[in-house]
C-alpha cells in the first residue's frame, strides 16, 4: 500500500471512529505511521483531505457494486 492510500484509509477509519471534527492531520499522520510533512504533501489543508477522503470512500463503495 502506497503512502497516499495508507493516508487515506487511516482518515476513513479515524472519520468513521470520531466524526468529522476530531479528524485532524496530526491524528491521520500518526494513524498512517507517516510524518505529518507527508501527509501535507499529499494533502495541503484539512480541506483537500476531507475532499480526497470522500472521493475514496465513493469509489471503494462503486467497486463493491
Amino acid at each position: 500500500m502506497d503512502v497516499r492510500q495508507r493516508i487515506l484509509t487511516a482518515a476513513l477509519k479515524l472519520l468513521a471512529e470520531s466524526g468529522a471534527h476530531e479528524l485532524t492531520q496530526p491524528k491521520v499522520a500518526r494513524a498512517a505511521g507517516v510524518r505529518q510533512s507527508h501527509l501535507t504533501y499529499y494533502f495541503p489543508t484539512r480541506t483537500d483531505l476531507l475532499q480526497e477522503v470522500a472521493r475514496y470512500s465513493i469509489g471503494k463503495l462503486a467497486g463493491q457494486l
